[in-house]
């Protein structure tokens, strides 16, 4: 499938292809934010480690940066997976500090900073890692997900990285990522010889607390690795 994600702007936060579903009436009845940007994978699509999240929240700062320019430039260039070459790839996106004209810093890069501190200290390089989400779309609580027509790319996401025998983590959402039929990839994910599986998907923690120390140290090999 080619990318769905390409046209994406402010004043275009839907995938073309979901806009039969993912409509503002349906959105207001469950609780989705089509006001943000959607977030279906963010990082450098290259990474030696894949993570699978499940869904964009609803950030405190948020508002602020509605039709935020710098904001929209690092979204479109993550959803294009713009690389400036393959040996020099992007920053990823949330370790920016991304912040609005008021000098506010995006809820995502805080997120993802406290999140992935332990990690960044024991590597001591820039964190490359591709995280894709099961539901692309913001919502403040978990929802029971509609079928999207761009699960498509996110499934040929999922299955080129199992092709590769690329490391994979599961944040949150297990039972779902599990559950997907198409080219059997919940079953391909359940025997995947190369499989983390974070402890406590309620506090989510990179750390060697919650993989275990054997994880731990293969996740950091992964990630040391020249991309």
């Amino acid at each position: 499938m080619q990318n769905p994600w390409v046209n994406i702007s402010w004043q275009n936060t839907v995938a073309d292809c979901d806009k039969n579903i993912i409509y503002p009436a349906y959105c207001a009845k469950k609780g989705i934010d089509i006001s943000n940007l959607p977030e279906p994978f963010s990082g450098n699509i290259n990474s030696h480690v894949v993570c699978l999240n499940l869904n964009p929240g609803i950030g405190k700062c948020d508002a602020c940066f509605r039709f935020d320019k710098t904001f929209l430039k690092e979204t479109q260039q993550t959803l294009n997976q713009d690389l400036i070459s393959p040996k020099t790839p992007r920053q990823y996106m949330w370790f920016t500090d991304i912040r609005c004209q008021k000098g506010v810093v995006h809820d995502g890069c805080e997120w993802w900073k406290k999140k992935t501190k332990d990690l960044v200290n024991a590597i001591q390089i820039p964190l490359n890692i591709f995280v894709i989400e099961y539901f692309p779309y913001h919502s403040q609580h978990s929802i029971s997900f509609p079928s999207l027509p761009s699960d498509d790319y996110r499934n040929d996401l999922i299955d080129d990285a199992l092709n590769k025998g690329k490391l994979i983590v599961i944040m949150r959402g297990g039972r779902l990522w599990y559950g997907i039929q198409d080219r059997s990839i919940g079953q391909r994910l359940k025997k995947h010889a190369n499989l983390i599986v974070l402890s406590n998907p309620r506090n989510i923690s990179f750390s060697q607390n919650t993989i275990g120390a054997k994880n731990w140290n293969l996740l950091i090999n992964e990630l040391k690795k020249p991309i």
